[in-house]
């Protein structure tokens, strides 16, 4: 049988996710706080698989992180806190250039709270300042498909033969 010779296990990609939660495992059995991890090779694995970006997991076809790397970046962040290793990798950007992480306001605040990055912060407080009090889902926003929302706003309530003049020139913006 094949699987005598070669261990299935071995064509399944890891998971950065899972194995920074393997990682945040502390020695001492009770769970109490200690200074090194049960299972040090997934703190090593963590350490080693950090993209030069600064992300762990799967990127898009533009070389972005994939929104699925956005658990495992902040999972894995959370145990480099922890142990307090990767020391020498806190100058990486973790943030896709303007310090949000992933576009999400939650998970930028999150990674900001584990790392203390200061782009992250800079990016909420850009945040803030411009949303006021409630913040967007997402942030920074593509100002071009909000202009389209805003142009099928009058679509969705029925009202479009009202305002066909400033739907056409916001598409003309868009589309120009």
């Amino acid at each position: 049988m094949l699987s005598d010779y070669i261990d299935p296990h071995s064509f399944v990609s890891p998971s950065a996710y899972d194995t920074a939660w393997l990682a945040m495992i502390p020695a001492d059995s009770n769970l109490q706080p200690c200074s090194v991890p049960m299972f040090k090779d997934c703190l090593d694995w963590v350490l080693n698989n950090w993209t030069e970006e600064g992300y762990w997991a799967e990127c898009d076809a533009h070389g972005n992180p994939t929104i699925e790397s956005l658990l495992a970046t902040l999972a894995c962040a959370i145990v480099l806190k922890k142990w307090n290793v990767g020391i020498e990798n806190e100058d990486r950007d973790i943030t896709c250039d303007n310090g949000s992480l992933s576009q999400s306001p939650s998970a930028t605040a999150c990674a900001f709270m584990a790392t203390g990055n200061k782009e992250c912060l800079a990016c909420l407080r850009a945040l803030v300042r411009r949303c006021g009090n409630g913040v967007p889902p997402t942030y920074p926003m593509d100002e071009e498909l909000i202009k389209l929302g805003l142009a099928n706003q009058p679509q969705r309530l029925g009202s479009a033969e009202h305002f066909s003049q400033q739907i056409e020139d916001i598409l003309t913006q868009v589309y120009r």
